[in-house]
């Protein structure tokens, strides 16, 4: 689920890998969602986002992790760069066929203002991800009026342990990757940021 109403002001969107498993359990203490009345009183439609090298890096971990049914029925390659090109080659496709994205891709990398195509021309207010303070500010409002603080910090491999998944370290960019990210990218700079930055930023907190 990526859509949650608030009674009063609108809508809290959460794409997949931005915090929504964590949003829908905060906002499904005080509020049952119906799915059948989207009503925007007062036309607020926040959207949650995240920096857009860990987007596709998440993306990619998830299906190196999770290799689920699509990832397994298409021979997956596991390597970054090719995920990276499959991404690329699969955009392309939808705007030629028009149709519409499958679960790998909404799981993996496909543009979160699109997530849920019934309000994506709604947004109008942007939380970052990575802004945790905010985000919780804002997870609170939708929920019982109360931040809920900065959930506990568990480390990657010990999230994966706990979820029976095999840990995947976050790969290093190369010069091809870099160039796939910015051919890839078509979201990043209306959500406020700047891919160049990003990618800077994803290469010092890697230190290598």
């Amino acid at each position: 689920m990526n859509t949650f109403q608030h009674p009063r002001w609108g809508i809290l969107l959460t794409p997949n890998k931005c915090g929504s498993s964590y949003a829908q359990h905060m906002i499904a203490k005080q509020y049952h969602v119906n799915k059948n009345n989207l009503i925007f009183e007062n036309n607020i439609v926040w959207a949650v986002v995240r920096d857009p090298v860990e987007w596709y890096v998440s993306g990619w971990r998830y299906a190196v992790s999770h290799l689920i049914a699509e990832a397994k029925e298409m021979n997956y390659n596991l390597g970054f760069e090719d995920h990276l090109t499959y991404c690329l080659t699969q955009q392309e496709q939808i705007k030629i066929t028009g149709r519409m994205y499958n679960q790998f891709d909404r799981h993996t990398w496909y543009n979160p203002y699109l997530q849920c195509t019934n309000i994506s021309n709604k947004i109008n207010k942007i939380i970052k991800l990575e802004n945790q303070e905010r985000f919780n500010q804002v997870i609170g409002f939708f929920s019982d009026g109360k931040s809920p603080g900065a959930p506990k910090n568990v480390n990657d491999g010990e999230k994966a342990r706990r979820h029976g998944k095999a840990y995947v370290p976050k790969p290093k960019l190369t010069d091809k990757s870099i160039q796939l990210l910015h051919s890839l990218d078509n979201w990043s700079m209306s959500a406020g940021y700047n891919l160049n930055e990003s990618i800077t930023k994803y290469i010092n907190t890697l230190c290598y």
